[in-house]
């Protein structure tokens, strides 16, 4: 969490710009890491960015989203109770902090970490093999 309220500092003293730059480093997004055929989405008005650059949602993002993410605690024990199988899942770059944070609650389920190929954009830059898996996941996990 750390990581990710600075990400959100570098937006309140640099701008967006400063704050998107640190929020792709933590989530470990590599826009090169993409299926060959894949084509970035051109950045619009309502865009996040992407690999376009900094677009005015993100004000939002790091004013509003992002601090509810950070403070946000999960329940646990509900979770626990849940009829529902949960499974942790995250794209593989395991040095990003959505890799650790699905790693933290695996190990809080007693489950496992289902990781995708990609990053924490798999299922924009990696569709293929993000459907691929999913489909894999819930094959596996519905038997």
């Amino acid at each position: 969490m750390q990581l990710q309220e600075g990400a959100e500092d570098a937006f309140r003293r640099e701008g967006i710009a400063a704050g998107f730059k640190k929020f792709v480093e933590l989530a470990a997004v590599d826009y090169n890491d993409r299926e060959p055929e894949v084509a970035l989405p051109p950045p619009t008005s309502q865009s996040l960015g992407f690999a376009g650059g900094p677009r005015p949602n993100l004000s939002f993002f790091f004013t509003n989203d992002s601090p509810a993410v950070r403070r946000y605690r999960l329940d646990l024990a509900a979770l626990h109770e849940s009829a529902t199988r949960i499974v942790p899942a995250t794209g593989s770059a395991a040095e990003s902090a959505p890799y650790r944070a699905a790693e933290g609650l695996a190990a809080r389920l007693k489950e496992k970490v289902v990781a995708f190929p990609g990053g924490h954009t798999a299922w924009l830059l990696r569709p293929k093999a993000f459907a691929a898996k999913l489909v894999d996941v819930f094959n596996n996990r519905l038997k």
